[in-house]
């Protein structure tokens, strides 16, 4: 039979990984949200044209 400060280690290190994997899941969104926002500025890479003076609006 498993002693009780057995059982409160391996709970202790399961809550750790699910922990870890918590952490791991957000960094990963992260850095996907991150490789989303640099391909979408790649993509509009593409010199724009200049508004010309006269559309901008004078005060």
């Amino acid at each position: 039979m498993t002693d009780v400060a057995t059982l409160k280690s391996l709970n202790e290190l399961f809550e750790s990984v699910n922990h870890l994997e918590k952490e791991s899941m957000k960094q990963k969104a992260k850095i996907a949200h991150i490789e989303e926002r640099l391909k979408n500025s790649a993509v509009s890479e593409t010199p724009k044209k200049k508004t010309p003076a006269k559309n901008k609006l004078l005060v």
